[in-house]
């Protein structure tokens, strides 16, 4: 019995810490969310908006050049301008604006004028054109961002937005578990149950049927290649050609 425990612990073992952590935000990141000239209404949606968060998962890093399409009232635009530093830039592409009512009263300018003229963004540049044909970018671009622009409903933003975004991640949460899920029935019939693949196992080893034996080692291999194969299927036909954090973008 004390074998069987120490096997299923190893067993265990091996698949929990060959799971890869969660990137987490890193310095530079994490500089630019701090950084003290934003404006005291962003740094108020900063908990609900997970803006560190976002500049991880879209790889946001110094240098690159980034377009950030509608951009509002600028709160991603200034954070991208800290993120990408010095040597990066910020493109801030939004529509024309239209023309004052009172020719008299004309509104103030834009945000992204204002963040672009402002010395603290001074890698950022405002551009206005007319998107109804789509946005000309002005150069190529490490990342086109845009959010919440069009007064989307948050119901609409989670299915069609987040979780689509988040299935690569979620279906390698699924693989994962199913990892865990044959090491514990595996773990579970080894120790306590009196049939199953287990109990094959454990009786060709105390009987000194090896043929019995791998014969079940085999039948586990088999079925957990198979269920993995299946969810992979799944996984490529629910995706349909998304390559954001699958085996197929790190090879190609």
């Amino acid at each position: 019995m004390k074998s069987k425990l120490l096997l299923a612990t190893a067993f265990a073992a091996a698949v929990t810490f060959g799971a890869v952590a969660h990137a987490k935000p890193d310095a530079n990141q994490l500089a630019a969310v701090a950084d003290k000239n934003r404006p005291a209404t962003d740094t108020a949606a900063d908990a609900d908006r997970k803006p560190a968060e976002m500049l991880e998962f879209a790889g946001v890093k110094q240098g690159q050049t980034v377009v950030d399409l509608l951009p509002g009232g600028g709160y991603f635009t200034r954070i991208f301008s800290k993120a990408v530093g010095p040597k990066g830039t910020v493109y801030a592409v939004g529509n024309n604006p239209r023309p004052p009512q009172d020719p008299a009263k004309p509104p103030p300018p834009p945000a992204q004028d204002a963040i672009a003229a402002d010395p603290n963004y001074s890698n950022v540049k405002s551009i206005h054109v007319a998107l109804i044909n789509g946005p000309a970018m002005p150069t190529k671009a490490d990342l086109v961002w845009t959010a919440q622009n069009m007064g989307t409903p948050q119901r609409t933003i989670f299915f069609r937005v987040i979780i689509p975004a988040a299935a690569p991640q979620l279906f390698s949460g699924v693989r994962i578990g199913l990892a865990h899920a044959f090491v514990v029935l595996f773990a579970a019939e080894l120790i306590g149950s009196k049939v199953g693949l287990g109990t094959i196992i454990s009786s060709g080893e105390e009987w000194v049927r090896f043929d019995l034996m791998f014969a079940g080692i085999v039948c586990f291999a088999v079925l957990g290649f198979v269920s993995d194969r299946i969810l992979l299927a799944v996984r490529a036909r629910v995706l349909k050609g998304q390559m954001i954090g699958t085996e197929e973008q790190a090879v190609r």
